[in-house]
């Protein structure tokens, strides 16, 4: 069950989405109401901004002679005002702040639009028959640039009105997005998650082309990745420390993990590396990057990704995407960057139980990013984080060469409704030589049917290295249209 930081984080969201219009007409009234306040404060002026705060200021001065008037002052003004003010403080800093200095933007928009305005003539009485015909025609000059002025700001409203109409308007179901397909193909749009076959990269982060990565296991980097027809993207995500040379890695993980994985040469190289790169600045603050254990092989700011992310789901309204976090970091600091991107609009949120939702029902909401976290378990978390191996079941993935490959039970729960294929070969340093047989489609689809049978469910998601070399894509893409016709 979700903490009570996600539910904080839920009623947030809900109050933003609905009251975003509503906040945007008043601000919007309350800018018009300025202007035709500025206009009609002028035309009845006959002292300057000036001279009326000195007779405010004379008026307290006197009211504070007398013992009465210090009281009512200090009870109704000091005292009701300064706890007003100190609780809205108190509740909510940022939103007072920003409230505060709007309300105060307005005041002095109409102080100076009066004194302008007053300044121009508009104080001057309109003018009386009894005056000469010379003296009624000067005297006509300000009551007819005050019409005029009048009609201009009107103008000025509506225009603002016009040009912002759709932001006014609730959207109608068709204006929530336009798409052909899903994922590529109209079959595929009533076919459940766990009916469709997803292109995945494991560590698709760790990419030759992006700066400062040593033994990368992809060419290209993520936002190229998913133009090429990626939609499963598998990463690891740790605290790391920003310095002059590079990222250091959070020297509370253990960085033991990785010799199983690359073994004691990777270790001993990481090492040197981090050596070279200096220790972690005094005072620095951690941020999430997207690592493969060790930052200092290599490290991409998480937010940048997150944000390749959510302009690719912009542009792209009928692609559906799964992300799966090796996460070393609270799943609340995930939160956080998702909504200073904005990602956090595309997140889908599953409920155990129910049947996975189709492509379509993700598309049509507008709920087309899948989060799953390998190592959140039962811990506090958003309801869209979900827990990787309750969902997802997978292989091993330690292979040395295409022909070890196998498809028994490694992580995950016998009903859990997606199969993850890992499809990759680990060998120290990371070669498209090694991808080049494994992702040959006589491999892959033998493996896709071999798994198929063994396990009695359809991979769901084959996660490769290298997927610029080899048939990955159209391998996928032939699945897709045979499953779809089965």
């Amino acid at each position: 069950m979700p903490g009570p930081p996600a539910a904080g984080a839920a009623a947030r969201a809900v109050w933003d989405r609905y009251s975003e219009e509503l906040r945007w007409w008043m601000w919007l009234q309350a800018a018009a109401g300025v202007g035709v306040a500025s206009v009609a404060s002028s035309l009845v002026a006959t002292t300057s901004a000036r001279d009326q705060a000195a007779a405010v200021r004379r008026w307290f001065a006197g009211a504070w002679e007398h013992r009465a008037g210090r009281v009512a002052l200090a009870a109704g003004g000091v005292a009701a005002g300064g706890v007003a003010a100190g609780m809205l403080l108190f509740i909510s800093p940022l939103g007072s702040l920003v409230l505060a200095a709007r309300a105060a933007g307005l005041a002095l928009a109409h102080l100076a639009g009066v004194e302008l305005l007053r300044t121009l003539g508009l104080a001057r009485k309109a003018a009386r028959r009894d005056l000469p015909a010379p003296a009624r025609r000067e005297a006509a000059v300000p009551a007819l640039f005050a019409g005029s002025t009048l009609a201009l700001a009107g103008l000025t409203v509506g225009g603002l009105f016009w040009l912002n109409r759709d932001a006014l308007r609730a959207p109608s179901p068709a204006d929530l997005v336009r798409y052909e397909g899903c994922n590529g193909s109209e079959a595929l749009c009533d076919r459940r998650l766990d009916e469709v076959v997803f292109a995945a990269t494991h560590n698709s982060m760790g990419a030759a082309e992006s700066p400062g990565w040593f033994l990368a296991e992809h060419i290209h980097p993520i936002d190229r990745q998913l133009e090429d027809g990626v939609r499963a993207l598998l990463v690891d995500v740790h605290y790391g420390y920003p310095t002059r040379r590079g990222v250091r890695t959070d020297p509370d993980l253990l960085i033991e993990k990785l010799e199983p994985y690359w073994g004691p040469q990777a270790l001993e190289a990481a090492t040197r590396l981090a050596d070279s790169i200096g220790p972690i600045p005094p005072g620095a603050k951690p941020g999430l990057y997207l690592c493969h254990g060790y930052c200092e092989l290599g490290a991409t700011p998480f937010e940048s990704v997150m944000r390749d992310l959510r302009t690719f789901l912009r542009r792209n309204p009928g692609e559906v995407v799964i992300l799966v976090l090796q996460d070393y970091v609270s799943p609340f600091d995930v939160q956080d960057a998702m909504v200073r991107t904005g990602l956090i609009d595309y997140v889908a949120t599953l409920t155990w139980g129910e049947p996975l939702p189709t492509l379509r029902a993700l598309v049509e909401t507008d709920r087309r990013l899948l989060v799953f976290s390998e190592n959140v378990k039962d811990a506090p978390a958003p309801p869209w984080y979900h827990d990787a191996f309750t969902w997802i079941q997978d292989t091993p993935f330690l292979f040395r060469s295409a022909e070890e490959f196998s498809c028994e039970p490694f992580r995950g729960r016998p009903d859990s409704p997606l199969f993850l294929v890992n499809h990759w070969v680990s060998n120290f340093p990371p070669s498209p030589a090694d991808a080049l047989p494994a992702n040959s489609e006589p491999v892959l689809r033998e493996r896709f049917e071999r798994c198929w049978k063994e396990r009695g469910r359809m991979p769901n998601v084959i996660a490769v290295n290298f997927s610029e070399t080899g048939d990955l894509f159209r391998v996928v893409e032939a699945l897709n249209r045979e499953a779809a016709a089965r």
